[in-house]
């Protein structure tokens, strides 16, 4: 984007901030004056009317009503004191947020300084409104005077300072009360506070104190809250030591102005705005490193018989990052004592870093199959770049695929995602390496690239699996897992374009006369679950029964069958972009599907594209049964899935085992690593137990990469996850702000450089329902304003709107369909007529929801039409509510606007939902805080400090793979899984009856010890008492009953069955749902997802009569 359209979207997004000011704070409401033409003169006029200060105002409606925010009422007014809100906000949440809370008289701060004056000095300000009419009229109306005072108080004085003022014949009278006392020499806490007294409400009331005018310093509250005691928590706080807090608030929020001297005055602010910086990937500067080493035409080797030149370079990249690392080694001298130790240890972790690039690319230079791999991965990433970039420009993109023109040399690594392939290479060349056990955990801001970092990994792992095994190389090279659909649904896009890459390059080698990449072919799989994809090609919900009913649906059916039948996911080409279902233009039916059954009766994908690459075949497959019998070399699954282990033996041909004569799975992907925690997280790491043990090939396991941009506590987690040592990429060195491959960018927008902009509101003595009312009409309004033009206008189209549950989702979902139109149409057409483009009011005629209760087929389409742009008018999405959805995987460049009803639950959530506007233009965030929370209140009034480092207050994650209530839910779905999945006599369903105990000993033995030294590993990391007793003879309990099971039915035993009833009975499981009734009693309840983790409390309900 162009620096002129930043700064003319820079210009909306202010517009936008003014607009809430003056609608909720004011002054400044009634700005329906400025009249426009259209021209470009008057549109000056009109920015200029816009930007313009107001001090003085007429308002027609009593203030009180017309502003919410920053409103001291009179005392006798206040529901609730301060301090009896924050103290009844936790026992009584809904009544106060519903009621509208308390009417606060009075608001504070507290800062601490280097030393207090015998007086302390200090502003106040404020709007007092008195009803006045009009001489010509007879009119009511309220004028505003502003108010504005230098003020001095005793300090150690326990009377507040008293002030009066007389305006317009109405008295107004304040108290100030200034409490202090000396932390140690040299710090002084200081809280000081202003109270209506005053008999009229106070209105935009400011307290700012000045560092020149009372001869004394500033000091960092976190310098006095510093109580840091765990490695982590140390270098956090020397990581974020220059994100300094100099002040908090008391029912209002607190902002600073700093110079070259330090911090010159803090001061409230009841509408706080803080703008978070971007980051730059580039290389620094000074460091004289070619920016070829970045470009993946350059690293593929295209055209290139000497590929040294190539490695030097790469060495050279190596050489700068070294040089870069003794550098910040240096300035630990100079750091504070209490923080040396902590960038000690961040620099070893760096040096590590290095040395393990430096390992790779030894074996770039030494190892020709290597270098080859290396080779392939870059150029297979390169023309997955240029696929996607000539989609995003031609719809359709060109069937012949170009790489010669200097075109593609904008497609280029950023400099951690080369790092992390050069790092990866060790581990996958040599199984027995210390790095294969680690899990490498990809640490990276939202957006930065973190998906293309391990997509290179993997298009490395399966290019060098092939290289090396042309016999057994095939099968599945890497799983790549998830938590959620919607993360699922945008990623297994990108990494299909990839897969059609490497089988493109595949294809083309063979023709070549290089086999060397194998004759099986290079694809993908969706696993997601029966709700999103079929499970069988045959059967009443089958593929060939969903297709079907696509191919027979007429110009009156075709919308419906595509929502309910239409659950192949993939409705693009991933190669060439040709959409591959049917559609309905102008009543018409158009396209055809890109889905077909053959005759042999598998399921297929194919380009209806005549032109393109894959027309013949696409190497993508989303049904289970097809799966199973081709195992694709890139499994994409969520994590939900790997709960049917020991329910269905064909899961083994994923992992080595079954019928399939392939290698087990080299590599193993969980991206959003914060999302496993919790009683989801819980069950994972127990099945991860059983994924662990199978992947085990001589005693060597998969390689672990983990990505998240949100993560405390990443040791522990990954120890009771996967039962690995964590290394973090990029590691950590000295500033938050610079790590070598990411750097914090300083505001400058004259420069062009900006960031996503929070702002928060806090409206005590109003209902959470009327904020929304009277807040979202001007951040809906501003893309139809004559401030945004109409080219400009989709930036700020779609308002996003993110809600902590459904039910607070639902809440809000009448409000928006009657209150807020209703508003927003009063606000446009009367107070701001003149300033709407041709004097229209915004609909909102297109509101959808992203939220757990859409449909997978519902899910796919919502996501193409939010990238709908607006000039699509009837079907760019102008609301989007969203839940927890939105958090992660959502990555839609033109949502550039959300608001935020209420503070997310954890830290990680808010970063993740807000992270997902403003990524490549200016964004705006607005949250509207819930009164009734003593939680909100306190993130409210910490606004400032809390967004200039809020990575810092990301909360642990808490795992619990052993606990008891974890144990009964699925330890023994454990030793099934690894059991049934191992051994052959074991495997299919009417084989559970082989199983023996005392034949079987050896391998039980093995797995018992395998599973209790896992759980000893644990302990290391969790203060728990050590079960290792009661968790062996829990498995040999339910081991035997197995055996005695087997023995009594005289070998007929199965596994389970998902069929009830009387067909059910007839049979005799040692697995049930827990749907399942209980006559099958001998069973065992049995997980098929990880999220039904609460068991069912059924209860009667009982009509209770007096006589």
């Amino acid at each position: 984007m162009t620096n002129s359209k930043n700064q003319e979207l820079l210009e909306i997004r202010e517009y936008a901030i003014k607009s809430l000011r003056e609608e909720l704070l004011g002054p400044g409401s009634e700005r329906g004056s400025v009249q426009s033409s259209g021209s470009e003169e008057d549109s000056t006029n009109i920015r200029n009317a816009l930007t313009s200060s107001v001090e003085e105002e007429k308002i027609s409606e009593r203030p009180e009503q017309r502003y919410i925010l920053g409103v001291l009422h009179p005392q006798e007014d206040a529901d609730l004191s301060e301090d009896d809100c924050v103290s009844s906000a936790s026992r009584f949440d809904d009544s106060i947020s519903s009621s509208g809370g308390f009417k606060p008289s009075s608001m504070g701060l507290c800062f601490v300084v280097t030393r207090l004056p015998e007086k302390l000095k200090f502003i106040f300000s404020a709007g007092l409104y008195t009803e006045e009419k009009s001489d010509i009229t007879q009119r009511k109306f309220f004028s505003r005077y502003p108010f504005s005072k230098t003020l001095e108080i005793e300090v150690g004085k326990d009377e507040p300072l008293n002030q009066a003022e007389n305006i317009n014949n109405s008295r107004y009278e304040f108290d100030f009360y200034l409490k202090a006392y000396e932390i140690k020499e040299g710090q002084v806490f200081c809280t000081l506070m202003v109270v209506n007294r005053s008999d009229k409400c106070v209105f935009q009331p400011k307290l700012e104190i000045r560092r020149e005018e009372n001869d004394f310093d500033f000091i960092s509250l976190n310098r006095i809250l510093n109580n840091a005691s765990t490695e982590e928590e140390k270098s956090l706080e020397l990581l974020y030591r220059e994100k300094e807090n100099f002040g908090s608030g008391l029912g209002v929020s607190v902002s600073w102005k700093k110079n070259e001297f330090g911090v010159e005055s803090i001061y409230t602010e009841f509408l706080p705005t803080v703008e978070v910086p971007n980051v730059s990937f580039d290389i620094p500067d000074d460091l004289e490193i070619s920016k070829d080493v970045l470009s993946m035409r350059y690293l593929s080797g295209l055209d290139c018989e000497d590929y040294s030149p190539r490695l030097k370079e790469i060495e050279k990249f190596l050489d700068g990052y070294d040089k870069w690392i003794t550098e910040q080694e240096q300035r630990i001298s100079s750091l504070e004592d209490f923080h040396q130790e902590a960038a000690s240890r961040n620099i070893v972790g760096c040096k590590k870093a290095l040395l393990r690039m430096k390992r790779g690319l030894e074996l770039l230079n030494g190892d020709y199959l290597v270098r080859k791999a290396f080779q392939l991965a870059n150029r297979g990433m390169l023309i997955q770049r240029v696929r996607l970039q000539q989609q995003k420009e031609d719809s359709v993109a060109p069937a012949i695929l170009e790489l010669d023109n200097s075109a593609v040399e904008i497609h280029r690594w950023r400099a951690f995602q080369l790092a992390f392939l050069l790092m990866s290479l060790n581990a996958a060349v040599n199984p027995n390496s210390e790095d294969r056990e680690l899990v490498d955990l990809i640490w990276f801001p939202t957006g930065g690239g973190k998906t293309e970092a391990y997509l290179g990994v993997i298009a490395f792992y399966i290019v060098l699996r092939r290289l090396q095994n042309p016999e057994f190389g095939g099968g599945t090279a890497a799983i790549m897992r998830y938590t959620l659909r919607s993360l699922s649904s945008q990623q297994f896009s990108r990494a299909s374009t990839l897969m059609c890459a490497l089988e493109y390059m595949r294809k083309k080698m063979r023709e070549d006369g290089d086999l060397s990449l194998g004759s099986s072919e290079i694809s993908i799989g969706l696993w997601v679950g029966r709700q999103q994809t079929p499970n069988n090609v045959k059967g009443s919900e089958g593929a060939a029964v969903l297709l079907k009913r696509l191919n027979d649906a007429d110009p009156s059916s075709l919308t419906t069958e595509l929502e309910r039948s239409n659950k192949f996911q993939v409705l693009r080409c991933p190669w060439c972009g040709e959409p591959m279902q049917k559609s309905l233009i102008e009543r018409k039916v158009r396209g055809s599907f890109g889905y077909r059954i053959t005759e042999e009766n598998h399921f297929e994908m194919f380009c209806p594209n005549p032109g393109c690459f894959f027309h013949a075949k696409l190497p993508l497959q989303v049904v289970d049964e097809e799966l199973y019998q081709n195992p694709p070399s890139l499994l994409f699954a969520t994590v939900d899935k790997f709960a049917m282990l020991p329910w269905n033996e064909k899961i083994g041909n994923f992992l080595g085992h079954g019928n399939q004569k392939f290698l087990p799975p080299d590599l193993l992907v969980q991206d959003e690593l914060h999302l496993i925690s919790g009683s989801l997280g819980t069950m994972v790491s127990l099945y991860e137990t059983a994924i662990d043990k199978l992947l085990r090939k001589d005693g060597k396991g998969p390689k672990i990469i983990a990505s998240t941009a949100t993560i405390r506590m990443a040791k522990e987690q990954c120890r009771l996850l996967f039962n690995r040592d964590v290394a973090q990429f990029p590691p950590p060195v000295i500033d938050s702000s610079d790590n070598f491959f990411s750097k914090e960018l300083d505001i400058d927008h004259a420069r062009g450089l900006f960031g996503r902009t929070y702002v928060g509101i806090f409206a005590p003595g109003t209902t959470k329902a009327s904020c929304q009312v009277r807040g979202l009409p001007p951040l809906l309004s501003v893309c139809e304003s004559n401030f945004c033009s109409p080219v400009h206008n989709d930036y700020f189209k779609t308002l996003t709107i993110f809600f902590n549950s459904l039910k607070d989702l639902g809440r809000s979902q009448s409000l928006i369909a009657d209150d807020v139109k209703a508003r927003l149409k009063s606000y446009c057409n009367v107070r701001h007529k003149n300033l709407m483009r041709e004097g229209k009011a915004r609909f909102l005629d297109v509101v959808k929801e992203l939220t757990s209760r859409v449909s997978g087929p519902e899910l796919t389409k919502l996501l193409n039409q939010l990238e709908l742009t607006a000039e699509d008018k009837k079907s760019c999405v102008d609301v989007l509510l969203a839940t927890k959805m939105i958090s992660v995987g959502i990555d839609i460049p033109r949502l550039n606007l959300l608001a935020v009803i209420g503070q997310p639950m954890t830290t990680n959530e808010y970063i993740q939902a807000t992270s997902r506007v403003g990524r490549s233009s200016p964004g705006l965030v607005v949250v509207f805080y819930d009164i009734g929370r003593s939680r909100d209140r306190s993130y409210y009034e910490k606004f400032t400090a809390f967004h200039n480092s809020y990575y810092k207050f990301v909360e642990g994650s808490s795992v619990t793979p052993f606990s008891k209530p974890a144990r009964d839910r699925a330890l023994h779905a454990v030793l099934v899984a690894s059991l049934r999945q191992s051994i052959e006599k074991l495997q299919s369903n009417e084989r559970a009856g082989n199983f023996n105990f005392e034949k079987d000993l050896g391998a039980v033995q093995e797995l018992e010890a395998f599973i209790l030294d896992r759980y000893r590993d644990q302990l290391s990391v969790c203060e728990q008492e050590n079960e290792s007793e009661k968790i062996k003879d829990e498995m040999d309990e339910f081991l035997k009953n197995w055996s005695l099971l087997a023995k009594r039915t005289k070998g007929n035993l199965r596994y389970g069955t998902f069929s009830g009833g009387a067909s059910a009975r007839k049979e005799c499981y040692l697995l049930r749902t827990f749907e399942q009734e209980d006559s099958l009693d001998e069973a065992t309840q049995t997980m098929t997802s990880m999220r039904n983790v609460d068991e069912e409390l059924v209860g009667e309900v009982e009509e209770w009569r007096t006589k």
